[in-house]
């Protein structure tokens, strides 16, 4: 059976748009390889809107209730589509790191677009997920994407006043685009940070001669022996003690087995004297080095663990043909210091038309609203820095 056919077949969860669009949405698997396997691995994009990372998320996760992609169909082929899940949890918003009580709520969460992003095709994705918001599917939806595109003005633009993102949040991403060998891009650092990744590995070298090693592991066979070293560090790490990173799951052995097995995986690992001492996950994918999870142990703070990690991992990205480091979302001093360039990200919010939906969308309009100029004043009287370090040092102890 062609895609259309079916779309001749099922009228069901499927809109037509004034050009002669159709606007489907697909919640199940067998729905999803049967009609977009082939199109949408030919769609370019990020790593997490492959197909296969998409699909290997929703069936690990256990708050996940089913798939939710919605697809802009073209003269019967596929043109667009937002890939996202239905997920059962609690909205966690924060003012600073405090965490604000969550509610539990159903929650649409997309995680990447792949396609033609049009004007015309963003707006009929969003008229489709406000009709799905609209009849009590979901409390809310969340879309990350880039500030400024197609997807973000029309989430912004489209959605009734109480049910809009009033304050989206946005942030600065960091990355290093990798041009020439290692030693060229590391000639292009600052002098500051080539002096400190020289004075540190001197100290490693000089306080564990012979006993220092920075591992990679990329191989699934691996994993039972790299993932609790990871943990042993995580634990004790200042990002355990927020509540976020790297944790040893049933679901995070799964995400790590599956990377490894698709070629993706580098999981940096530092040992000083035999020790686990920090560590640094990603994956390259399409000549991207995404990193996901990193941290160190205080103990070895002296040595700038981490620093020297990254060093170790731009060299191997180097070797690799690695493209572009891309260091995520969130702030950290070192991913300025390593990054050449920046992208503004963006999270945007669209609530459903219902009390819940206006209720959460007040709460999280308050709260962003609150830590925007929260970080304005501090930042302008120079207190954000410090606060953050001492944040950073108290949960970490």
């Amino acid at each position: 059976m062609t895609i259309k056919d079916i779309l001749l077949e099922e009228e069901t969860n499927s809109t037509l748009g004034t050009d002669g669009a159709i606007v489907r949405v697909l919640t199940t698997i067998g729905e999803i390889e049967q009609q977009l396997r082939t199109v949408w691995t030919s769609f370019e994009g990020h790593r997490d809107g492959d197909i296969d990372f998409y699909l290997e998320f929703i069936q690990a996760s256990s708050s996940t209730m089913r798939p939710h992609v919605i697809v802009v169909y073209r003269h019967g082929q596929p043109s667009a589509l937002l890939a996202g899940r239905l997920d059962r949890n609690k909205v966690n918003h924060r003012l600073g790191y405090v965490r604000i009580p969550s509610t539990e709520s159903r929650a649409l969460m997309f995680m990447g677009f792949r396609g033609e992003e049009t004007p015309d095709n963003c707006r009929l994705i969003l008229n489709s997920l406000l009709e799905t918001l609209k009849n009590a599917e979901a409390d809310y939806a969340q879309i990350p994407t880039l500030h400024e595109s197609e997807i973000y003005r029309a989430a912004l633009q489209l959605p009734s006043f109480v049910c809009r993102d009033h304050v989206p949040e946005t942030s600065q991403n960091h990355i290093l685009r990798i041009t020439g060998n290692y030693k060229q891009v590391h000639g292009q650092l600052s002098a500051n940070l080539r002096e400190q990744i020289r004075r540190k590995k001197k100290k490693i070298n000089a306080d564990f001669p012979g006993r220092a090693e920075f591992i990679c592991y990329t191989l699934a066979s691996e994993m039972e022996i790299a993932i609790p070293h990871i943990e042993e560090i995580a634990r004790k790490s200042y990002q355990r003690g927020l509540g976020v990173g790297f944790s040893d799951t049933e679901s995070m052995r799964r995400r790590l087995q599956f990377c490894a097995a698709k070629g993706w995986l580098r999981a940096y690992v530092a040992y000083l004297g035999g020790q686990p001492a920090g560590f640094s996950i990603g994956t390259i994918c399409n000549k991207t080095y995404t990193s996901d999870f990193l941290g160190f142990d205080p103990q070895y703070r002296e040595y700038s663990v981490g620093t020297v990690l990254q060093s170790v991992l731009l060299e191997r990205c180097c070797q690799e043909g690695v493209e572009v480091i891309d260091f995520s979302a969130g702030h950290a001093d070192y991913k300025k210091r390593f990054g050449n360039a920046t992208m503004t990200v963006a999270r945007v919010y669209v609530f459903a038309p219902h009390f819940k939906g206006v209720y959460l969308n007040s709460v999280k309009t308050l709260a962003a609203g609150a830590n925007k100029v929260g970080k304005y004043i501090l930042s302008t009287a120079g207190f954000l820095p410090k606060m953050r370090r001492a944040l950073r040092s108290r949960a970490a102890s």
